[in-house]
Parts: C-alpha cells; sequence; structure tokens
C-alpha cells in the first residue's frame, strides 16, 4: 500500500525527494532491492545533502555485493556528517568485504568511540583483527559483542 501511496504522490509532483526515500525504504523492506537503489538515486540527485539516501542506497549496494558502491556512498554520508557512526560501520564493514582490514579497523574504531554500544561494530572489527591474525583483538571485540547482543542479533 505505501509503494502506491507514494507513487500517487510522486505522480502528482516528481521532485519531492523525500517521497523517493520513503518509496525506496518500502521497495527495500519488500526485498525489492533494485527499484529501491533506483529510488534512492533519484532522492539523491534531487537533494545532494540526502544522507539518508546515500546510507540507504549503500546498505542496498552492499547487499547487492557493490562493495565500493556502498564505500562511495559512505563517503558522502560522512563527507554530509563526519559523526555519523552508522555510516563509519557501514564503510568499516564494506572495507572488511574488499580485504582492507586496516581501514576496516580505523572506520570500525572511530563508529566504536561515536557508539560504544554497537554491537555489530564490535563484530565486524574483531574479523578484521581475525584477518590480520590478531586473535587477542579479534577475541576481546567479540566478546564485547556477545556481551552487547547476547543473542548476536
Amino acid at each position: 500500500m505505501a509503494i502506491a501511496d507514494f507513487t500517487s504522490a510522486l505522480a502528482l509532483d516528481p521532485k519531492q525527494s523525500a517521497a523517493y526515500l520513503n518509496r525506496g525504504q518500502a521497495l527495500g523492506a519488500k526485498h525489492e532491492r533494485d527499484r529501491a537503489i533506483a529510488d534512492f538515486t533519484v532522492a539523491i540527485h534531487l537533494n545532494p545533502h540526502a544522507a539518508v539516501a546515500y546510507r540507504q542506497r549503500a546498505f542496498f549496494r552492499q547487499q547487492a555485493g557493490d562493495s565500493q558502491g556502498a564505500i562511495d556512498d559512505y563517503n558522502q554520508v560522512i563527507e554530509i556528517n563526519p559523526k555519523d557512526a552508522e555510516a563509519l560501520r557501514g564503510r568499516g564493514y564494506a572495507r572488511l568485504k574488499q580485504h582492507e582490514a586496516d581501514a576496516a579497523i580505523a572506520d570500525l574504531t572511530a563508529a566504536i568511540a561515536l557508539n560504544p554500544k554497537d554491537a555489530l561494530a564490535y563484530r565486524f572489527r574483531g574479523a578484521a583483527y581475525a584477518t590480520k591474525k590478531a586473535s587477542k583483538r579479534a577475541d576481546m571485540d567479540f566478546a564485547m559483542a556477545l556481551e552487547l547482543d547476547p543473542k548476536g542479533r
């Protein structure tokens, strides 16, 4: 229903960045990743300072296996808001996927400094340390992730 409502709103005014953003989120929730990415792209074109549109597109690009595209979008979010812990965590994860452990660790450490309760950031940083054979650091981060999120969500 929401997708149809946003589509109707866009038919009335196709320059509504927020409607593209919201429809993209609704499409993403329905696992229509490519259509969601397309809507986020239009939202960004209409409002290049919409950090949330870049963040959402980055998330779905990463899901699609486009780590570099995700990094590019997270870079934009961080340029708009250097204290966006979620974007730093996302970029760290994307860098981990590209086998850039040192860059991943730097981003994830920055994300943890901004949000020390972020279990995912600890889990991802632990994985980055593990790729570098830094077992003690990896174990510490995995333990902290488990302490913060015992169910491992």
